[in-house]
């Protein structure tokens, strides 16, 4: 009777790998044809170069940290309140966000696509790995 044994088991394995595979996923901001492009500081120096008036340049640090140093012609919305004032960036323009080290600019380039934004841009490494002069 080592059988039924024998099924029970393969049973509970074959169930654990199907519960397995079905684990939630959030596609809560999958917005078809949206992605968040990644860029380094040297690809950023030669967007701004070449930029159209349809291209906004943000810096999501807080105060503070944009008045120690910022790169000219970025407009300071900091993630902590950006929920609040996001809609004064239009959505169909290009949005190229950074801030210190490319996490929060990242956070904000994933709240501004649950908002419906499509055109956004991620600096990677932001604002530490920048070359170029600062405004201070």
């Amino acid at each position: 009777m080592r059988f039924p044994k024998i099924i029970g088991l393969l049973t509970f394995i074959l169930l654990g790998v199907i519960m397995n595979g079905c684990q939630s996923v959030d596609h809560e901001n999958d917005i078809p044809g949206t992605t968040i492009a990644q860029i380094n500081t040297d690809e950023l120096a030669s967007i701004m170069q070449g930029t159209n008036d349809n291209t906004i340049f943000i810096d999501v640090r807080e105060p503070y940290e944009f008045e120690e140093g910022h790169i000219n012609d970025m407009i300071n919305m900091p993630l902590s309140s950006l929920e609040d004032n996001y809609e004064e960036l239009p959505l169909d323009s290009e949005i190229v966000i950074i801030c210190r080290s490319g996490n929060r600019s990242m956070k904000a380039a994933n709240m501004l696509k649950k908002y419906g934004y499509t055109k956004l841009i991620n600096v990677q490494g932001g604002i530490s790995n920048w070359n170029g002069k600062l405004v201070k």
